[in-house]
Parts: structure tokens; sequence; C-alpha cells
């Protein structure tokens, strides 16, 4: 199984369309046929070091995360969200 982790800080013009890039995200479950498993939220203790949105999304190999990264029903997702974004940052990992 592999885990593809991301964590969005918005910028602060941007901050009023998290709830709209959480609707965006979560749709792709039963779109995007190899995501096993979807999990997004927004950050809850706003503390220093807090990102706004977390994304955890689970494959069944790192093929499936090749494909999802390139899935026509994720592109306009990542299309939306990145000029909304200051910073992100992210981790895959295989277990």
């Amino acid at each position: 199984m592999v885990v593809h982790l991301v964590l969005f800080r918005f910028k602060a013009e941007a901050k009023g369309h998290i709830d709209e890039a959480l609707v965006r995200l979560k749709g792709m479950v039963g779109q995007v046929d190899v995501i096993r498993d979807l999990k997004a939220g927004r950050d809850f203790l706003h503390s220093g070091r807090s990102f706004d949105l977390g994304l955890a999304v689970t494959f069944d190999d790192r093929q499936a995360l090749e494909v999802y990264d390139a899935h026509p029903n994720h592109l306009p997702v990542k299309q939306f969200i990145g000029p909304l974004v200051e910073q992100s940052v992210a981790v895959d990992f295989d277990y």
C-alpha cells in the first residue's frame, strides 16, 4: 500500500476557498478509480506550524499513485488548488 500525504497553506486572500477545495478533493472518491481511501480536512489548532488543509490518499501501489497524478478527474482539482496555495509539502510512502 502507498500513502500520499499533502499539506496546503493557503494564501491569505484565498482562505475563503478552503471549503471548496475540500469539496473538490473529496469529490475525487468514486471518480478516480485507483483511490482506495481519501481523507481530507481543515486544521483546527491554528498553531504557528500548522497548515490549513491536509490530504491523505491511499493506493494499492506506486503505479496507482502515478495513474492518480495524471488522472483527468484529478488534474482539474490540482489546477483549482494550485493558484490558491502559498506553500505545500508532501510525502509518499509504502507501508
